[in-house]
C-alpha cells in the first residue's frame, strides 16, 4: 500500500526543496483563490514551469483554489481554472461548492479534493463529498486515529490528512475571529493569525497566549497512518523556508522508511515550544498549547544552515531501463521510464574489445547523478564484442537523459469547456446593482434561542416570528404549540461519531419535527427527506453555492455574516433559495476542541468562562456537543437598518442573554430601534479582504 508525501510550495526555492528533498506531490497557490493569499504563489507561466519541473521527476501538483468566491469573481475564477488545465496540473483543492461545480463542469479530468476548510470531520460529510463528485477529502486536524480509520474504510474515495505544521486552534472553515476582529478573512485566504495573540484566563500555564497551539507532529506514526489505508500525508506550511520544507519531507520519508529521523532538527527550523499529537491520540490536555518564543527563533536561525544539505542534490526517484545496441556501423542507446523513451545513436570504428566490457558499459550508464533517474536495469547487445571508449558512452549518456527530461517536461494540458466557461462568464459579468439601496424585500424573522431557558410566553406568542431555531438536544421541551415552526439546529461539532446524532434526529421526527438546520456539509445526508434549511457556517457566499446546495435539498440558506450586503443583493436576485443573514447576535467566533480555559470551569454546557485579549475585551467560552464556542464580545446588530438588508429573512442569534434581554432586544429589532450600547455592523458595509 503506497502513500504519498505532500509537501507545500509557497514560491520557487521552496519547490526545489520538496522535490530534491523527496516529495511525492507538492501542493501550491495561484495569485488569488488560495488560502495563503500571503505567501509568494505562482502567476500561470510559472504554475506551467512548476508542473513541468514536477511531472518530469514523477511529482504530482495540487493546484489550491480553495477561497470563498463573491459571484462577481467567478468570471475571474474561470480564468484560474483555465491556467490550471493548461498546465496540466493534477487535482485542484476546493471549499467553495461553487468551485467545485465549476471544475467537475468545466475541467471534467481534473480531480477534484476537498480542503479541510469545508471542515469535514465525519464519514457522512466526506460521502457527501463523493456525491459531488469529489476523489479526495483532507479530513479535519480535530480526529483521533479510530475516526481517521472508519472514515477512510467507508467512504470510497481517497483520505489526506495534516501530519506535520501548524495547527489551528478552531476547526478550519469555522473560523470568524480575523474577518470580524480585523477585517481579514481566513475564509478568503488572509487570516491575520489572531489566535496567536495574547488571550489570557486564570489557572493554568497556558494563560497568556491561550488560544494558540503547539505545531503538528505526527511523523512518528507515518507507518502506523499508511496501514490504515490513508492515501496522502500533508506538512503544513506554505508561509515558511526552503529548509523547513526539506527537514520535514526528510523525516517523513525516514519515518516512513522505517528508519529514525531527526526530530531534534525538524523541531530546530520551526516549532511553538516543541510539538503535540494534536486530537489523534486523544490525549488533549494543556500540553497541546504553545507559542513561539526567543529561544525556538534563535533555534531556527541555528539550524536553518545546517539543513541546506537536503535539497543540494536532487534525489533520483525516476526509473530508466537502458538498452545499449551495436550493429555493424552505429551504436544505439535507448532508456525507457514509466511514460516515455527516447534514444541516441552514434557511429562507431569497429574496434574489437580485448575482454567482454558489457560490466564497464553498465558502470557507465549507471552514473545518472545530478539528474532524477536512476537505472532500474541495463541491457547490453554486443555480440560482435565492439569497444567504445568511456568518454563516447558517457556523453551520448548525459544527452539522451537531457532529452528524456525535455520530453517528459512537455506538458500535458486538461480539456477545458470554453462554450461552458463563456457561458459561466457571460453569467457572472452581467451588470449587478452596487452599493447599498433600500430593499423591497418582505422581511422574515428567525430567533435562534441557546435553549428553551431563554423562550418567553411573550416570545411565545408573537406571531411576526416566522421560525425559532433550537439546538436538537431541547426537541423533548419544545411546546407542541410550537412545533410547526421551529426548526432545530443540529450540532455543529460531531467528534464523537453520529449514531447518537442519528438517534436524535429519528426520536425528534417521532416528535413531530419535520424542518432541520444544517450546519456542516455533513449534515445534509443525515436529513435526506426533511426540510433543511442552512446555517451560516456553511459558509455560502455566492448565488452558484447557494443553487449547488438547493439541489442537494436545502429550501433557506442563511448566508456567510463574512459577505457585504451588495454582495448578499447579489446572491438574491439569482438564487433558488430562500436566503437570510444575521441581524443580532455574539457570533460564535471560533469552533475548537481544544479547551482554552481551565477545564473545570466549562463542566455543563451552562457553564461560562471568559478570555480576555491585550484589550481587555472579554470573549465568552461555552461548551457544547464535547466542543467549545468563542464569542464575539460585541454584538452585531442590523435592527435600525433593515430597511437595507436585501433578502428573505433576517435571524436574531440568541447565545448567553437572559429571558428579559431576548425580549427586550427582540422588541428592539422589530421597532427597528438603534441598539443600546457597544455594537458592530459586522461585514456588511466594509467586507472582509
Amino acid at each position: 500500500m503506497s502513500i504519498d508525501i505532500l509537501a507545500p510550495v509557497g514560491n520557487a526555492e521552496m519547490l526545489t526543496a520538496a522535490v530534491y528533498s523527496g516529495a511525492d506531490s507538492i501542493y501550491c497557490g495561484l495569485k488569488g483563490f488560495n488560502a495563503r493569499q500571503n505567501a509568494e504563489n505562482f502567476d500561470g507561466d510559472a504554475l506551467q514551469r512548476a508542473v513541468s519541473f514536477c511531472h518530469a521527476r514523477n511529482v504530482k501538483v495540487n493546484v489550491t483554489l480553495n477561497t470563498l468566491l463573491y459571484n462577481k469573481e467567478i468570471p475571474e475564477f474561470i480564468q484560474s481554472l483555465r491556467a490550471v488545465c493548461s498546465a496540466g496540473a493534477d487535482a485542484v483543492i476546493v471549499q467553495d461548492l461553487a468551485a467545485a461545480k465549476l471544475v467537475k463542469s468545466l475541467a471534467p479530468s481534473i480531480e477534484l479534493h476537498g480542503s479541510t476548510q469545508m471542515a469535514v470531520h465525519t464519514l457522512e460529510g466526506a460521502l457527501a463529498l463523493k456525491e459531488l463528485g469529489f476523489s479526495r477529502v483532507i479530513l479535519a486536524r480535530e480526529l483521533s486515529r479510530e475516526q481517521i480509520v472508519y472514515i477512510t474504510k467507508n467512504c470510497g474515495i481517497e483520505t489526506e490528512m495534516f501530519v506535520h505544521g501548524a495547527l489551528c486552534v478552531c476547526l478550519s472553515g469555522q473560523c470568524y475571529m480575523s474577518a470580524f476582529l480585523g477585517g481579514r478573512s481566513g475564509n478568503r485566504g488572509l487570516c491575520a493569525g489572531t489566535c496567536r495573540l495574547p488571550f489570557k484566563n486564570e489557572g493554568v500555564a497556558y494563560k497568556e497566549h491561550a488560544l494558540s497551539l503547539k505545531d503538528l507532529s505526527l511523523v512518528p506514526y507515518l507507518q502506523e497512518i499508511k496501514e490504515m489505508g490513508v492515501s496522502c500525508i500533508k506538512i503544513e506550511g506554505r508561509m515558511r523556508t526552503p529548509e523547513y520544507v526539506a527537514t520535514a519531507v526528510t523525516a517523513c520519508r525516514n519515518s516512513l522508511q522505517g528508519n529514525t529521523f531527526d526530530e531534534e532538527l525538524l523541531e530546530g527550523v520551526f516549532s511553538r515550544s516543541g510539538f503535540t499529537d494534536g486530537f489523534y491520540t486523544g490525549n488533549v490536555t494543556k500540553e497541546v498549547f504553545g507559542r513561539r518564543t526567543q529561544e525556538n527563533m534563535d533555534d531556527t536561525k541555528q539550524t536553518l544552515p545546517k539543513v541546506r544539505e537536503l535539497y543540494r542534490r536532487e534525489l533520483q526517484k525516476v526509473p530508466v531501463h537502458f538498452t545499449l545496441t551495436f550493429d555493424d556501423e552505429t551504436i544505439t542507446l535507448h532508456a525507457k521510464t514509466d511514460t516515455e523513451t527516447v534514444e541516441l545513436q552514434a557511429p562507431h570504428d569497429k574496434q574489437t574489445a580485448q575482454k567482454d566490457p558489457s560490466e564497464a558499459y553498465k558502470k557507465s550508464l549507471s552514473k545518472t547523478g545530478g539528474t532524477p533517474f536512476y537505472s532500474e536495469g541495463i541491457e547490453i547487445q554486443n555480440p560482435a564484442n565492439i569497444f567504445i571508449p568511456a568518454s563516447t558512452l558517457n556523453d551520448l549518456r548525459s544527452r539522451l537523459l537531457e532529452n528524456l527530461l525535455n520530453k517528459r517536461e512537455i506538458p500535458s494540458p486538461h480539456f477545458f469547456d470554453e462554450e461552458k466557461a463563456v457561458a459561466y462568464t457571460e453569467e457572472y459579468t452581467a451588470t449587478k446593482k452596487s452599493g447599498i439601496t433600500k430593499s423591497t424585500l418582505p422581511i422574515s424573522f428567525r430567533v435562534r434561542l441557546a435553549g428553551i431557558f431563554q423562550l418567553s410566553e411573550d416570545l411565545m406568542n408573537d406571531e411576526s416570528i416566522a421560525y425559532f431555531v433550537l439546538p436538537l438536544r431541547e426537541a423533548g421541551s419544545i411546546p407542541e404549540s410550537l412545533k410547526a415552526k421551529t426548526i432545530l439546529e443540529l450540532p455543529r461539532s460531531m467528534f464523537n461519531g453520529t449514531d447518537e446524532l442519528k438517534k436524535d434526529i429519528e426520536k425528534a421526527k417521532t416528535l413531530g419535527f419535520t424542518a432541520f438546520e444544517a450546519g456542516n456539509i455533513g449534515h445534509i445526508p443525515l436529513l435526506e427527506g426533511l426540510h433543511i434549511h442552512g446555517g451560516f457556517t456553511l459558509n455560502v457566499a455566492n448565488s452558484l453555492a447557494s443553487n449547488t446546495y438547493a439541489e442537494m435539498g436545502v429550501e433557506s440558506l442563511t448566508l456567510s455574516p463574512e459577505l457585504p450586503l451588495e454582495n448578499i443583493a447579489d446572491i438574491q436576485e439569482s438564487t433558488a433559495v430562500t436566503t437570510g443573514i444575521l441581524g443580532y447576535g455574539h457570533l460564535p467566533l471560533m469552533l475548537t476542541r481544544a479547551c482554552p480555559v481551565p477545564a473545570g470551569e466549562l463542566e455543563t454546557e451552562q457553564d461560562k468562562a471568559f478570555l480576555t485579549d491585550r484589550k481587555n475585551a472579554e470573549f465568552l467560552v461555552q461548551k457544547a456537543e464535547g466542543a467549545y464556542h468563542i464569542h464575539n464580545p460585541i454584538p452585531l446588530y442590523m435592527g435600525d437598518r433593515l430597511h437595507e438588508v436585501p433578502c428573505s429573512f433576517v435571524t436574531l442569534y440568541f447565545t448567553a442573554e437572559e429571558q428579559d434581554e431576548v425580549k427586550t432586544i427582540f422588541e428592539m429589532f422589530k421597532k427597528e430601534k438603534p441598539f443600546e450600547g457597544p455594537y458592530t455592523r459586522g461585514l456588511y458595509y466594509k467586507g472582509a479582504i
